[in-house]
């Protein structure tokens, strides 16, 4: 079986490792890898994907690996009930959420941080981007750690809300 870490770089790995543990609550807006790697080290995953053939594949290394804490959730990019998923989990926070969407990260990151516990992390994925800069401006939310871009740019920020 293949082994699924997070396409992260190899830094962001280890920088997000030590914040998590076996009782935290994970939504990721995108799924992949990085689903797998949270439902081992955490206690449940909810995750939101536009594309259903990817969903589909992600859906089957869940299956491989015996997986019953992760909820898939498939909605449209396009469509206007994208974000509406994480809103309507009315009675859930979420001790992390993972901003690793293909499109529309800033509103992804803006509508999360009332569904984020206080002192919950957020992590933006590729936050070297300037598209999704809008997300360091959001009210609430502290810059607590930040990858040092590898040889491509690429790198991740943590926030915690305060």
């Amino acid at each position: 079986m293949e082994i699924l870490r997070p396409l992260w770089t190899p830094q962001s790995i280890d920088m997000v490792r030590p914040y998590l543990d076996k009782k935290m609550k994970v939504f990721e807006w995108g799924s992949g890898s990085s689903t797998i790697w949270f439902a081992k080290k955490t206690e449940f995953v909810w995750t939101l994907e536009s594309s259903l053939e990817w969903n589909d594949r992600v859906a089957k290394w869940i299956a491989e690996r015996n997986l019953d804490n992760v909820v898939q959730i498939v909605r449209d990019i396009t469509s206007g009930d994208y974000m509406l998923p994480i809103m309507d989990m009315q009675d859930k926070k979420f001790d992390v959420i993972l901003v690793d969407g293909a499109f529309r990260r800033v509103e992804a990151f803006e509508r999360s941080v009332p569904k984020l516990k206080h002192n919950g992390i957020m992590l933006l994925d590729d936050s070297q981007n300037y598209s999704w800069r809008g997300a360091f401006e959001i009210p609430n939310m502290e810059v607590v750690d930040e990858s040092l871009p590898d040889k491509t740019g690429k790198k991740m920020t943590i926030f915690r809300r305060v």
